[in-house]
Order: C-alpha cells, then sequence, then structure tokens
C-alpha cells in the first residue's frame, strides 16, 4: 500500500484542540497526494475513510488549520487541498496564487449555483457533501489532473475551464464580486440598484465564460 498509516504530530501554531496529522512515509510513491483541511470529526472520519479506498491516493496530512494547511500546500508538491465551505474567498485565492500547481477542491452542503460560480471563479472546484464516495474519488482524482469540477449531490458533474477575469465586462466584475461574498441574486440586485432578472442574465454570462463543457459521461 502506498500510503501508511497517519500519525499525529505537533505544530507550533496549532490550536490545542487541533487534530492534525502528517504521514510517516515518502508520499512521492503516490500517483494523487491530498490533505485535508479541519472539517468536524464525522466528516473528517468519512471523507477519509473514502480516500483510504483508492491505493492510488496519498492523505500526507489532515485536520489542518487554515495557516497549517498553507504551510503544508507551499511546502510540498501536494496534488489536491481538501477544504471546508467556511473557507474565506480570499483565503482560495492566495492558495490558488501561491501554489497554483496545487487543487483546491471545497466541500459544501448543497450548493447553489451562484455559490458554485463563485468557487469556480476563485480557482477551486466544488463538490457537494451528499455525493457519493465514487464521485468524491472522481473528482478528487480529475482536481490532482488540473481540472475544476462541480458535482452536485445526485452525481451530476461539470467540468471547466480557468476564467479570464478579462473576458467580464464591469457589471459582471460586480455581480461576480457580491457572488463570492455569498449574496442571493436579490441581495445583490438591491446592492446594485438593478433588477433581480439583470441580476440572473449576468451570473448566466459568467458562467458560460467559466467555460461550462459537457458533463462527463454525457
Amino acid at each position: 500500500m502506498p500510503c501508511a498509516e497517519a500519525k499525529r504530530v505537533s505544530h507550533s501554531r496549532s490550536t490545542p484542540t487541533s487534530d492534525t496529522y502528517q504521514q510517516s512515509i515518502d508520499a512521492s510513491k503516490a500517483r494523487f497526494t491530498v490533505a485535508i483541511g479541519r472539517f468536524d470529526a464525522v466528516t473528517h472520519h468519512g471523507i477519509a475513510a473514502i480516500l483510504a479506498t483508492d491505493r492510488r491516493i496519498c492523505v500526507v496530512a489532515s485536520g489542518l488549520a487554515a495557516v497549517e494547511l498553507e504551510d503544508v500546500v507551499v511546502r510540498g508538491a501536494l496534488q489536491v487541498a481538501i477544504v471546508d465551505e467556511d473557507s474565506e474567498r480570499t483565503r482560495l485565492e492566495h492558495l490558488n496564487t501561491v501554489a497554483p500547481k496545487t487543487g483546491l477542491l471545497v466541500l459544501a452542503h448543497k450548493p447553489s449555483r451562484a455559490y458554485r460560480t463563485a468557487t469556480l471563479a476563485t480557482g477551486a472546484a466544488c463538490v457537494a457533501r451528499a455525493v457519493s464516495a465514487e464521485d468524491l474519488l472522481a473528482a478528487v482524482r480529475r482536481v490532482a489532473e488540473g481540472e475544476r469540477v462541480f458535482t452536485s449531490g445526485d452525481g451530476h458533474q461539470l467540468a471547466y475551464r480557468q476564467i479570464d477575469i478579462r473576458l467580464l465586462t464591469n457589471r459582471e466584475r460586480d455581480v461576480l464580486a457580491h457572488l463570492t461574498e455569498g449574496k442571493s441574486h436579490a441581495g445583490i440586485a438591491l446592492a446594485l440598484k438593478i433588477s433581480v432578472r439583470t441580476v440572473e442574465k449576468h451570473s448566466a454570462r459568467i458562467t458560460q465564460k467559466l467555460g461550462a463543457r459537457q458533463p462527463v459521461g454525457a
């Protein structure tokens, strides 16, 4: 097996409740190297158990707080970092900037179309927490290979190309900025003093410019 069982290690910047783990083996032997951010205990156990079923995946560290995750991402040749939906947009953008070769995969509860658009715009992929084990593994592998994907709870998957912000109009950039803050279409309409229908049109164009391709398997 390419990945030995993880062992707990201490980090000087860890909080007292931190559950940080580090692999004691050479992760270069694995095809896909993954780090897991901080989740609740049940979710963390589920992610780790699913990843452990694929012999090609090596979890090099898990239970990481934001600063610890950044340390791991910057320090090693990591292919995928799995993070919680509470991760700040600026944090995702920063990680994508300092380690562009590391794919970011956000696990979210019932991600809306607006949330999906906003997350993908940061350079991260997005997967609903309700996906099957098979779909989660597929998403991890695709992200490791450089794709950005969105997988809904029913397993419907879309792949996207990298967005070029220069393709967006000034108003589309305004709408995107609000989307990345998690605002609803109604909230954006109120903030920009435009109609909800107009916001919906801008959001649709942004999604189109993200480059949605055919669903996997379609």
